[in-house]
């Protein structure tokens, strides 16, 4: 059977529709990795894992630590304050490389306003495509928590920034 232009239009504009709705199902996918990043009540810090530049860091560690997001972003961890330890700093970037996890329990990290935050860091080397990324989970070993352990959220169940992080600010 010969195809037609209106068989080849037809095929074109479903081929379009189909591509469409795989954009803005990525889209969407982007958007909810993203809120889950933004809006997540523990820290967390994206680097480079060759170079050790941070790449991306959450509001929750923004507010913990006082420093801005300009403060964190493209400077390695001991270049940032809160990291001021910048042998140990640097030993623990080479042991992450080396063996893709470390832990680290009641590791001291320095607020911008000099008070000693004691935090669990845990972090995790993976691959997205064919580059490999650190993810840090810096958790506020202080941070009060409900029965059971359970660190206490909203009731509402909506989310709600950390104090002084608007909305706004948040690139969602």
């Amino acid at each position: 059977m010969k195809r037609t232009a209106a068989d080849e239009e037809t095929s074109a504009k479903r081929s379009f529709s189909d591509q469409t709705e795989v954009e803005l199902s990525l889209i969407k996918s982007e958007l909810r990795y993203r809120r889950l990043f933004e809006s997540a009540q523990d820290c967390i810090l994206i680097l480079d894992a060759e170079t050790g530049l941070i790449n991306d860091v959450n509001p929750y560690l923004i507010y913990m630590l006082g420093y801005s997001r300009e403060e964190f972003v493209e400077k390695k961890l001991w270049e940032v304050g809160a990291f001021k330890d910048i042998e140990v700093s640097r030993d623990a970037f080479l042991a992450l490389q080396k063996n893709e996890f470390i832990r680290y329990e009641n590791l001291p990290l320095k607020a911008k306003d000099g008070r000693l935050v004691q935090v669990e860091f845990v972090s995790n080397v993976y691959l997205v495509g064919d580059e490999k990324v650190i993810q840090n989970g810096v958790i506020d070993s202080e941070r009060p928590t409900a029965p059971g352990g359970i660190a206490p959220r909203p009731p509402s169940g909506e989310y709600v920034p950390p104090p002084g992080v608007q909305r706004e600010q948040l690139r969602i």
